[in-house]
C-alpha cells in the first residue's frame, strides 16, 4: 500500500499495490456473487437488494489493507497503483493512466516513457546491434533508397528500416539535436 494522490478523490488516499488489489478482488467478486444470488433466490431488482450488507466484507477488507474506512463500494477497486502512471515532471501528481500524454492536474504535456531495448530479446528476434553516428542514423531515418519500380518487400524493408532508424534515434535523446558538423 502507498499514499498517493486520487484525481477522483482530489487528495492523497491509499492505494493498493498488485497483491493487495488481488486480494480485495476475490473478496469484491464474492460479493457481487452473494448481490447476485440474494436477487435470484428473492426474486427482487437491484433496487430492493441489500447490496451494503452484502458488500461488508469487501468494506472490511479495505479498512484491513489500508486503515481506511467510509471509503464508497464503487470507489474500492479504483484506488489501485498500476492504473496510475508515473508522476508528473511539473506537479509531481500521478498521471490518470500508464499511457498519459497531458496531466489532469497541470495540463502539463509529458512525454510518452522510452522502453529501453532488451538486448536479449532482440537477439531472440535475430537482430543484431549496429553502432552508427547519430548523422549517419538520420540520413537512414529520413532516406528511401528504393528505386522507382521496387517490388512491395523491398518498400516495406527500407521503410522498417526508416522507422528503427528514427526510434533509435528518439531513444537516443538525438531525434531533435542539431547535428554537428
Amino acid at each position: 500500500m502507498k499514499q498517493m494522490y486520487c484525481w477522483r478523490c482530489k487528495c492523497t488516499v491509499p492505494m493498493l499495490d498488485e497483491e493487495e488489489f488481488a486480494h480485495l478482488d476475490r473478496v469484491y467478486q464474492d460479493c457481487a456473487k452473494a448481490v447476485i444470488q440474494y436477487r435470484k433466490d428473492h426474486r427482487v431488482s437491484l433496487t430492493q437488494t441489500p447490496v451494503a450488507d452484502l458488500f461488508q466484507a469487501a468494506h472490511r477488507c479495505y479498512e484491513q489493507l489500508t486503515g481506511t474506512t467510509g471509503v464508497a463500494t464503487e470507489e474500492l477497486l479504483k484506488h489501485r497503483i498500476a492504473l496510475y502512471g508515473r508522476p508528473c515532471p511539473q506537479c509531481a501528481k500521478p498521471l490518470r493512466t500508464p499511457k498519459a500524454r497531458q496531466c489532469f492536474e497541470c495540463d502539463a504535456k509529458v512525454s510518452a516513457a522510452i522502453k529501453p531495448t532488451d538486448a536479449t530479446e532482440e537477439q531472440n528476434k535475430g537482430r543484431i546491434a549496429v553502432w552508427l553516428d547519430p548523422e549517419d542514423v538520420r540520413f537512414l531515418a529520413a532516406h528511401c533508397s528504393c528505386s522507382p519500380n521496387a517490388k512491395r518487400g523491398e518498400e516495406q524493408r527500407c521503410g522498417r528500416i526508416r522507422f528503427r532508424a528514427s526510434a533509435a534515434l528518439h531513444k537516443s535523446g538525438w531525434e531533435n539535436a542539431d547535428v554537428q558538423q
